[in-house]
Formats: structure tokens, sequence, C-alpha cells
């Protein structure tokens, strides 16, 4: 894998959550940054196989733990304000909670299991299926009366 390709799993993962370009780019690139340094990974080596996932963990780890520009919730009318499937989906994920947001994104996007985000968020497995939970049927309801 390429540089410019972990670069690319991992700022998606980062603009799922925070829905903005400038900031995904920031969260990713301190996500990369600290992973790097852990694996002991310069940019002109070869990426290790673990480096992707380990940035990606890294990004909701930064996330949720730190302020970032889009990680406070839109209103629920801003999902109506955007057309185009993916910037519905998009829209209405970024008006969930960020602990709701990052679950999902966890879930859905990353394929990850749940009970691997517990270390990184700090709350118990079941209470992450809670907001897991909340989160889809909040989803479900924005997309409904997105249409």
């Amino acid at each position: 894998m390429e540089s410019l390709t972990l670069f690319n799993k991992v700022y998606t993962v980062a603009f799922r959550l925070t829905g903005q370009e400038a900031s995904a780019s920031d969260l990713a690139l301190a996500a990369l940054t600290v992973t790097a340094k852990e694996c002991g990974w310069k940019p002109w080596k070869p990426v290790p196989p673990e480096m992707p996932q380990a940035g990606i963990k890294e990004v909701y780890r930064l996330f949720l733990t730190q302020s970032w520009p889009g990680k406070a919730p839109q209103p629920s009318s801003w999902a109506l304000s955007v057309s185009g499937r993916k910037e519905v989906l998009q829209a209405a994920l970024l008006t969930l909670k960020p602990l709701e947001r990052a679950t999902v994104v966890w879930r859905y996007v990353t394929g990850f299991k749940i009970a691997e985000l517990v270390p990184i968020a700090g709350e118990a497995e079941r209470d992450l299926y809670c907001y897991l939970s909340r989160a889809l049927r909040e989803l479900s309801c924005r997309l409904q009366l997105a249409g």
C-alpha cells in the first residue's frame, strides 16, 4: 500500500465523522502522525500492514477525546437542506451526537466490531450498542423525512 492510499483510507473515515474536508484532513494527518510514530514508520518506507487499521482507530480516539470542527451535531433540519443520496446520508450522520455518529461509522463504514470501540470510547459495550441503536433509529427517521 502506498502512502496516498493510506491517507485516503484514514481521511474517508475522518470525513464521515466531521463532514468537513479541512477538519477531516487535519484529523487524518494527526492520526497518521501518532500512528506512524507508534509503528516506527517513515513515509519513504513501505506501509506496514497494521497501519491502516491503527490509523483509523486513532482517528476515532482523537475525534472522541478532542475538539474538532464538525464534531458538534448539526440541527436535524440540516439533513433536509441537501440533495443527492450520499450527501443526504452524510448530512443525516452529522446531526447525530459525536459518540452516536462514531458508533455508526465504526460499525457500518469501517466494519469493526463494537467491542473493539470500548477501550477507545471508554464506554461499556452494552452502552455503545444503545448509542448505535438510538443512532440508527434517528438516522432512519431523518432519512425518511428527506425522502
